[in-house]
């Protein structure tokens, strides 16, 4: 849902220097599991992929900022005008574990903030 009235997604239509309060879901697997030490490379290779595509279809979503991945981690960024930024940050943090361990079985750190940031 985007909560501009232009046809630009927030984290576009905002302009700099805006005060935003945004919601932050941060998620790692390195070093988080060593559930795939023993798998074959294309088994590796198949859960990173089925991970990182949970992670964004949760995203689009949520109408996330686009993710940038760093290995195995990445924060996603929310915000919504008629949501409380905690709450936002949370139920998006409650959809990427229900994809990723209930339906992928797969694990991951997750931490959950909200906090005012100055827009760039």
């Amino acid at each position: 849902m985007s909560v501009h009235p232009s046809a630009a997604p927030w984290w576009e239509a905002t302009p700099d220097g805006a005060r935003l309060m945004l919601g932050f879901v941060m998620l790692d697997r390195q070093g988080s599991t060593r559930e795939w030490d023993d798998l074959p490379e294309d088994e590796v290779a198949r859960r990173r992929t089925a991970y990182r595509a949970g992670v964004d279809a949760v995203a689009r979503e949520m109408d996330a900022a686009p993710l940038v991945w760093k290995g195995d981690g990445t924060t996603v960024f929310v915000y919504s005008a008629e949501e409380p930024a905690a709450q936002r940050a949370f139920i998006t943090a409650r959809l990427v574990w229900e994809r990723l361990r209930i339906e992928l079985n797969l694990s991951v750190r997750l931490a959950v903030n909200a906090a005012p940031v100055i827009w760039r």
